[in-house]
Order: structure tokens, then sequence, then C-alpha cells
């Protein structure tokens, strides 16, 4: 029988896998589960999965080359997000095993935590909620009444899927939109691409969807706050490790900028820390942007992608698909629908 790893600890298996996901992989062979309340690092992982033919592992179970070149009996490891920071492919190639990953479920659930965000940002409103839970009915006399979206800049940082479908919507809300991206070939349709000053400088919101690498790294730092107009807001729903967290605090406090929305960040669970996400004017939600229909739609069709191998084919996903030799017959180069 196929013996299958499934990296989800018990904190997040239902809400980022699923019990539905869970019930078809069983259908597949016998799934081992981490029963531990933690991610997996590449050793806990390798001890775990010792003698199973696939793992399928969320975003944070580390995958390195000594896993791979201590798995023999591993044929594929699936990952059910996009991402495969963490997963050395080289290594997994040499070895001959599969690496593959989940098609971008994602996009519209984290498209519309940015756009209510903004529109919570711009409209006080968590400043109105958290006076009626007070017992008091805000007076509008003394206190802002908010802003509407429409007129205002919006400058996206990274024009890849979501950013692309990000641009859409809020030009569909008659925002103006500027994009930065050095590695998009085009900016999506209306869209004005500039350079990175110039979006901090012309934009009442900047939204971080960049990449995080070594290059855009604390891209968001101290410099980067002092060019935003006071009046604006930030908005990062991609890697906290794009932000220097102390500088975006230090702005906050300062006034340098009028707030921020946050879903990422260096708290547990690439949530935001508490210090940041506690402040008067921030909006945190612990990493909740792709919603539990993408995770679970992710969920799905790494399922599938198991399914697919087990039957020799070559999922849609695959990341080095010409290396994984292990599973038969790949020869045909069939890849699964």
């Amino acid at each position: 029988m196929t013996r299958i790893f499934l990296g989800f600890h018990r904190g997040i298996l239902d809400l980022r896998f699923g019990s539905a996901n869970l019930a078809a992989l069983r259908q597949l062979g016998h799934v081992t589960l981490n029963e531990t309340s933690n991610a997996l690092s590449a050793e806990d992982l390798r001890k775990a999965a010792e003698d199973c033919n696939i793992v399928l592992a969320d975003r944070l179970t580390v995958a390195d080359a000594s896993f791979f070149d201590n798995a023999p009996r591993l044929i594929a490891f699936v990952r059910a997000v996009v991402d495969t920071s963490g997963v050395d492919i080289a290594a997994a190639s040499r070895n001959g095993i599969l690496v593959a990953s989940a098609a971008a479920t994602f996009v519209p659930g984290v498209t519309e935590w940015i756009v209510g965000q903004m529109i919570n940002l711009a409209r006080g409103t968590f400043d109105f909620v958290q006076a009626y839970r007070a017992g008091k009915i805000p007076d509008l006399a003394t206190g802002p009444r908010g802003r509407q979206l429409a007129g205002r800049t919006a400058g996206i940082l990274g024009l890849g899927r979501i950013g692309s479908h990000l641009a859409g919507i809020l030009q569909a809300l008659d925002m103006r939109v500027l994009g930065c991206d050095p590695h998009a070939v085009a900016a999506p349709h209306g869209v004005e691409r500039v350079d990175f000053e110039r979006l901090l400088s012309e934009s009442d919101f900047v939204i971080c969807l960049a990449k995080h690498t070594d290059e855009t790294d604390q891209l968001m730092n101290a410099a980067a706050f002092a060019r935003m107009q006071p009046a604006a807001w930030f908005v990062n729903a991609s890697r906290g490790g794009l932000v220097d967290e102390a500088a975006l605090a230090a702005a906050l406090a300062n006034g340098a900028i009028a707030g921020a929305a946050l879903d990422v960040g260096s708290g547990p669970g690439d949530a935001p820390p508490l210090e940041l996400g506690g402040m008067k004017n921030v909006i945190a939600t612990p990493h909740v942007a792709p919603s539990i229909d993408a995770s679970h739609a992710q969920g799905r069709l790494a399922v599938e992608s198991v399914a697919g191998i087990l039957r020799g084919e070559i999922p849609v996903g695959a990341i080095n698909p010409y290396a994984a030799t292990r599973i038969p017959p790949l020869g045909a180069g069939r890849r699964s629908a």
C-alpha cells in the first residue's frame, strides 16, 4: 500500500487542509499525520516520513538536501501551496523525486481582504466599532467621518497574479492605479508603471504584494516610509520579511503615515507581531487573507495531484517533471488535467 505523509500539523489541519480532503487522501493510501503542533524541520520530517512514498506538505514544512538524500522510497514531494521556498528542488531532482505545487486559488480571497481593509482604513471603521463596543455613540462633530476610495491613488508593489487582479478591481472603484515591478514584462491594462520612489510619494495606499527575496528583504524600511505621504496608508498581504517592522512601528507612532493593514509579519505562523498589530492605527489579522475556501481548494488540488502521480501521471503543478525518474512511466511525459 502507498504510504503518504501529511505535513500539516494538528493546529492547522482542518483550517488549512480540510477534513474532506483528508478523507479523500486516505482513499489513496495509508496516511500518517503530523501529530505535533508545529511545522516540521527537515530533520523532523525525515524521521516522521521515513518509508513514505509521498509527502504532502504545507508551506512551512522544510525539505532540504539531507531530507531528499535520505528518502529512498520517496517518489514525490507535493506542496498544497504555490510557494516552494524551503524545498531543495535541485536535491530532489538529483534523487529522481518529483516536486509539485498547487494552483493559485488564493487570488480572489487575498484581493477581497485587501479591498476590505482599504475601505476600513479610509473610513475609520474600527474606531467607530470600538466606540460602540465601549458603550459610546461616536461624535461625528469632533471625529473623522471617513474618506472614500474613488478618486484616490493606489500603488501596487508587485504585479503578479494578485497585483494584476487587484488592479482591475481598484480601477472599477474609480481609483488611479500605479504599479512597480521590475520583473513584470508588462503592466496590467490601465496601470501606470512607475519607479519605487514615485509610487511611494504619489500613492494614498501603498500595497505590498512583492515576492520576498534577498533583493526585496525589508524593502519597506525607514527611508521608504519617509517617502510616503503623512495621510497615506500601508497594506501588506504578501510576506512579513518585506517590511522593517521597527521602522513601520516608528512611522505609525510619529505620524509619518496614517495607518496600516497587515495580514503577515514576524509573529507565529507568519502573523503580525502583537507589538505592531496592537497599535491603534493598525488593522491586523493573523494571516487569514487566503480564505478557508482557497486553502481547501488548494488541498483538493494537491490530493488530485497525488492521485495522478499514483497513476503514473505528471501533475500540472510539477516543478521538475523531467527529473522525476521514480515515477513510471515518465518517458510518456504525460501531464494530468
